[in-house]
Formats: structure tokens, C-alpha cells, sequence
């Protein structure tokens, strides 16, 4: 008689697992590893096999989850370096400000200049002014803080 593995470390659960977070369906899923689909709705059922997937989704979402800190990083240094270009034209480097902003998370600016209403910049003087009053070191504070809101 053919011994049956239950755990979750076997081979093929493994391979199930990844298929399923790859986005595969379970007929998919089951097609690839020549199993019945009934085989595969069995293993979704035992709690080793959901704790496994959990945790490879958790992995994969925290992965996600750096490629798009790292990317926004680059993104809001980018979108400072345009707002304080001199070179670039006054509604570039304004909306650039907002933009940069925006991915902060900051989207009531503060202090409110003279002439504009709170919240907004209208000015190339005011982005610039609202850019160098707020150091870039502040960006990495301002991620650090979205990391904790989303871990919560």
C-alpha cells in the first residue's frame, strides 16, 4: 500500500503552495502536480496546510510590501530633486511639491502660507519654501510611519 505524506513540507504541498500564491487556480494547481482537484481541497483543509500558505502569503506580501517602500523612496527623492530644480518650469516644480506631498501622506501643509488657503500650494515660491522647510530626512520618518500604520 502507498504511504500518504501529510505534512506540509512534502514536495508537492510545497509546490501547491507556491502555485496558489502565484495566482493559479486550484483545477490549474492540481493539473500541474497530476493530482485530483478533491486531493488538493483535502490539503486546503488541514491546518498545517493553512498556517503554511498564511505564512508564505505574509512573506510575500512583506516582500511586496519593501519593493514598494524602496520604489516610493525613489519616487518622492525624484519628485523633491524636480520641485527644487531651478531649471524646471514653475508649474512642474509645483505640482511635483504636491505630488511629493501626497506620497507623504501630508495632505494638509502646514505652515499655511501667505495667500494660499491650507492645503494647498499655488506658487513655485511656496513649494520651494514648503520643500526646504521640510528636510529630507523627514521622508524617511514619514515610512517608517506608514510601515507601523500597516503592521497595525
Amino acid at each position: 500500500m502507498k504511504s500518504r505524506t501529510t505534512s506540509a513540507a512534502d514536495p508537492k504541498r510545497q509546490r501547491a503552495l507556491s502555485l496558489l500564491l502565484a495566482g493559479l487556480t486550484y483545477s490549474q494547481v492540481a493539473e500541474a502536480l497530476d493530482i485530483a482537484r478533491y486531493t488538493l481541497y483535502t490539503w486546503r483543509q488541514d491546518p498545517e496546510f493553512q498556517e503554511a500558505l498564511a505564512a508564505k502569503q505574509a512573506e510575500v506580501d512583506d516582500e511586496v510590501h519593501h519593493v514598494l517602500v524602496s520604489g516610493a523612496v525613489d519616487i518622492a527623492l525624484t519628485l523633491r530633486g524636480l520641485a527644487l530644480d531651478g531649471q524646471e518650469d514653475g508649474r512642474t516644480r509645483v505640482q511635483a511639491a504636491k505630488l511629493y506631498f501626497e506620497l507623504l501622506g501630508r495632505h494638509k501643509l502646514n505652515p499655511v502660507q501667505p495667500g494660499t488657503k491650507e492645503g494647498e500650494l499655488e506658487t513655485e515660491e511656496d513649494a520651494v519654501k514648503l520643500l526646504e522647510e521640510y528636510p529630507e530626512h523627514l521622508l524617511n520618518e514619514a515610512i517608517a510611519r506608514k510601515r507601523k500604520q500597516r503592521e497595525l
